[in-house]
């Protein structure tokens, strides 16, 4: 197993990768918080040395860790909450007030945005910046991105125009509205970069395969949110959904000549073996190699909820009918 001095090391690494001219932009650490299968390692490694008290002699894992809270598990105002449940632990005040010391001072350190005001320090929207938009308001949040394509001079919204057009487009969509007012600064700034790389797709100037090599763009921008494909190419979605982007990703498939629908399902590690797929009264063996499950009117729920079960800790995806 690895140990904190290996977790620091590699995300050392892969922060010294990022070019100066990105360093104060949102979402860098999108590219360096680890993908599913090794960031469930690194929190159960978290989980089980947190006791010990040493995070703070390994600056990368703390704000990787803060970063990935903020990007897979914060969904509200309260960051502590989720923090809470992925350590399994309580923090007192005074403990979060020495994480938060530890943590700005890195950004500090290294010169990253950390953002303030005369009445106070922001971190958890500092820790936000760094993801630039937390996994949970994505869906919407391209739909806010989608609207502004169609302005040319969003960019020059005063604070009270933007805060009139989040409310007159966002709805009732709460959290969302309160994310994008408390936060105007990285929104509007990650918005840009989404545009951006709307922008580099639609001119054919980069390969579809490089997309993730080149942008914030995560898996599980993809995996959560399908549509995140239409709104980078809405001419010919297709050419990135059928890249080897997806390639071990769940589709839904029709087979015309059978009039049936499954659904694709992707190679499972073999540490997580033996283990089901499961979707309401359907199930079917998960497999080193891809699968299929044939599940047809299932298909048109506007999203599909399919477990992974096996003596490790069940795993859940939701998928867009």
């Amino acid at each position: 197993m690895k140990q904190y001095e290996d977790w620091n090391s590699l995300f050392e690494v892969a922060f010294e990768k990022i070019s100066n001219t990105q360093l104060n932009k949102p979402g860098i650490f999108l590219s360096i918080i680890p993908e599913k299968d090794d960031w469930e390692m690194f929190v159960e490694f978290i989980r089980q040395e947190w006791r010990f008290d040493r995070i703070y002699e390994f600056p990368f894992c703390l704000v990787v860790f803060y970063s990935g809270i903020a990007f897979l598990n914060y969904e509200s105002g309260d960051f502590w909450q989720p923090f809470e449940e992925v350590i399994g632990v309580k923090i007192q005040s005074s403990e979060r007030n020495k994480l938060n010391d530890y943590f700005s001072h890195f950004l500090r350190e290294k010169e990253l945005e950390f953002l303030s005001s005369s009445e106070r320090k922001d971190f958890v929207g500092s820790a936000i910046f760094q993801i630039g938009v937390p996994l949970c308001y994505w869906d919407d949040f391209l739909k806010i991105c989608e609207h502004l394509w169609w302005k040319n001079d969003w960019q020059n919204f005063t604070t009270q125009e933007w805060e009139e057009f989040v409310s007159r487009k966002v709805g009732g969509l709460q959290r969302l509205k309160r994310f994008l007012i408390e936060n105007p600064n990285t929104a509007r700034r990650f918005i840009k970069e989404v545009h951006d790389v709307r922008e580099l797709i639609s001119s054919n100037e980069i390969p579809i395969e490089e997309i993730l090599d080149i942008s914030f763009l995560r898996p599980e921008h993809f995996e959560e949110v399908p549509e995140t494909a239409e709104f980078l190419s809405p001419l010919n979605p297709e050419k990135i959904l059928e890249s080897k982007l997806f390639k071990n990703q769940f589709q839904l498939v029709f087979k015309e000549s059978e009039a049936k629908i499954s659904l694709y399902l992707p190679p499972v590690k073999r540490e997580k073996l033996p283990a089901v797929w499961k979707l309401n009264d359907l199930e079917t063996k998960a497999d080193l190699y891809p699968q299929e499950i044939e599940i047809n009117f299932h298909a048109f729920q506007t999203k599909i909820s399919l477990r992974l079960e096996s003596e490790n800790k069940p795993e859940k995806r939701r998928i867009n009918g």
